[in-house]
């Protein structure tokens, strides 16, 4: 339970193509504009998840907003 609650704040983002030297925060920022919401002060931190080196797919990224509303709205 401790842990779930730890990650309120934070959402899973899947299925978006990631380059090495993309800046994470940035692409959370165009998928927050595409569904029309606006998210620039309301990131805490982001980044990717590991990827097993054997399945051949763009990596999760995880993001951590400041505000569990923002996080809700997304």
């Amino acid at each position: 339970e401790l842990q779930q609650y730890s990650r309120r704040h934070c959402l899973e983002i899947r299925g978006n193509p990631f380059h090495q030297d993309e800046d994470t925060d940035d692409i959370v920022k165009k998928v927050a504009e595409i569904i029309d919401i606006d998210v620039e002060d309301d990131i805490s931190i982001s980044h990717c998840l590991p990827t097993d080196s054997k399945v051949k797919r763009d990596p999760a990224i995880i993001v951590k907003f400041v505000w569990r509303n923002t996080r809700d709205e997304f």
